[in-house]
């Protein structure tokens, strides 16, 4: 499951909250301040907000979340491991390998989601 099916799940005001708070907005660039995100609330305070934050369904949102923002490490640590490998490190070529390794294992199982989701229609067309 990813973030965005997540958060449509949410109350609308508690989606709005988590975009704030992990900047989730389709627009990067949008920062909102503390007193910005209270309006748009319509609260006076985050306490409502904060208390939810010990709950389970923002444990499990943060789970998703994190989740999210590993593939974006893991292309990072590739990127940085491939440069090192390319010029010899031997230490960067064992960690290449594994890699390569765990991301075929990510790859058949995203081979095996993808190809279940090819029978969902969304009703789109393209």
């Amino acid at each position: 499951m990813d973030i965005h099916r997540v958060l449509q799940q949410l109350p609308p005001k508690k989606r709005i909250y988590l975009k704030w708070k992990f900047n989730l907005w389709f627009d990067q660039e949008k920062k909102l301040t503390e007193q910005e995100i209270l309006q748009q609330l319509g609260v006076k305070t985050l306490n409502g907000y904060i208390r939810w934050e010990k709950s389970e369904d923002y444990k499990h949102f943060v789970s998703v979340y994190l989740a999210s923002k590993s593939a974006q490490d893991m292309l990072n640590i590739y990127e940085t491991v491939k440069d090192k490998a390319s010029k010899g490190d031997m230490k960067a070529i064992d960690m290449m390998l594994k890699l390569q390794r765990e991301i075929n294992a990510h790859k058949k199982a995203a081979e095996e989601y993808f190809a279940g989701a090819e029978d969902d229609d969304d009703g789109l067309e393209l």
